[in-house]
């Protein structure tokens, strides 16, 4: 799941000061990136159903900047994680599990975590672009 942000414009006006401000712009959003990827990390943990606390332990955050971009990762390597997010059997979300089987019911731990914050992580990166914009 993604939560994207874009800048559109009215004219040119937003695109050329951001060529004057890249840098700063740049650094604040990996800094907001890395905040925002934290609150997913710390929300998923909370919902994150716990057995042995694996699982929860595990939830992680990736952010890398090239360029002009910055994206944000967060998830887990545990290997059992899609069972217990998507479910299995009869059900399993997608309808993918095996229906000779009554399975794990889905919890989709990081899915809600990421609807939860998405208008606060929206509204915080707008803020980011509107005050680098404003100070150029």
């Amino acid at each position: 799941m993604k939560i994207g942000v874009r800048t559109e414009s009215r004219g040119d006006t937003v695109h050329a000061r951001v060529k004057t401000v890249p840098q700063q712009l740049r650094a604040a959003m990996k800094y907001a990136v890395t905040e925002a990827c934290d609150e997913l990390v710390k929300r998923a943990q909370d919902k994150c159903p716990v057995d042995t606390g694996h699982l929860k332990s595990r939830i992680e955050r990736n952010v890398v900047a090239e360029g002009d971009k910055v994206t944000g990762r967060v998830g887990t390597v545990v290997v059992y994680a899609p069972y217990v997010h998507e479910g299995t059997g009869k059900q399993a979300r997608q309808g993918n599990g095996k229906p000779d089987r009554k399975g794990q019911k889905a919890q989709p731990f990081l899915e809600d975590a990421i609807n939860e914050l998405r208008p606060t992580i929206l509204q915080k990166l707008a803020e980011v672009i509107s005050r680098c914009l404003k100070q150029s």
